[in-house]
């Protein structure tokens, strides 16, 4: 998987994950569940406070929208949980969909974090 975007509730966090391709440079396709599973893996890593897989999960090119509007780069965002400054317990999605152009993966969902 090259590219991420998710939008969830009222945050969205976009960048790339697994690798440093950039869209432009992707080859091949990705599938629904390989995008789902990187969902997941990246959902495990922050309710686990798993940093080293955040870090190789998130591109060094990361923006994340907060839904109080702060935003942060993959370092700070990932300082901020480090920090305890915020905290996830639990995250489930809902009312999923997946959209797969190639070896792009736009995922949108409503999302519930505790």
């Amino acid at each position: 998987m090259r590219f991420f975007l998710h939008l969830l509730g009222a945050y969205a966090m976009v960048g790339l994950i697994a690798g440093a391709a950039s869209a432009a440079q992707c080859e091949g396709s990705i599938a629904e569940d390989e995008a789902l599973k990187a969902e997941d893996a990246r959902y495990a890593a922050q309710i686990d406070n798993d940093f080293a897989a955040m870090a190789g999960l998130f591109a060094d090119d990361l923006v994340y929208v907060h839904s109080s509007g702060a935003v942060d780069g993959k370092d700070s965002y990932i300082e901020r949980l480090r920090s305890n400054a915020l905290r996830y317990r639990a995250m489930r999605r809902s009312d999923v969909k997946v959209r797969v152009y190639g070896c792009v993966a736009i995922i949108t969902a409503q999302a519930t974090s505790m």
